[in-house]
C-alpha cells in the first residue's frame, strides 16, 4: 500500500530519527489499524505510533525503525505510483 495518494501532506523528521509521519482523516482510523496489523506480520522491524486527537481532527501514524527500515519505508511506502 502506497500512501502518496491516501494521505494529507506527510512530514519527515530529521533522518537521525528514522521516522515518517502520515496524516489521515479521522474516518480512516480502522484502515490505519488494519494496515498496522498487516505490517506487523511482515515487517517486525517497524514500530508504529498512532495519535488520535479529539473530535474530527486528522490522525497521525508515525513509523520508526532501524536504518534498514527507513530504506523500506522510502522504497515501499513513499515511492511514486508513476
Amino acid at each position: 500500500m502506497k500512501f502518496t495518494h491516501h494521505t494529507q501532506p506527510r512530514h519527515r523528521a530529521p533522518s537521525s530519527l528514522n521516522l515518517v509521519a502520515f496524516h489521515f482523516p479521522a474516518s480512516a482510523l480502522i484502515a490505519v489499524a488494519l494496515f498496522i496489523e498487516s505490517e506487523r506480520h511482515c515487517c517486525s522491524f517497524f514500530s508504529f505510533t498512532v495519535s488520535v486527537p479529539a473530535a474530527e481532527a486528522a490522525l497521525t501514524m508515525q513509523i520508526t525503525g532501524s536504518p534498514a527500515a527507513k530504506a523500506v519505508i522510502a522504497a515501499e511506502l513513499l515511492a511514486s505510483d508513476a
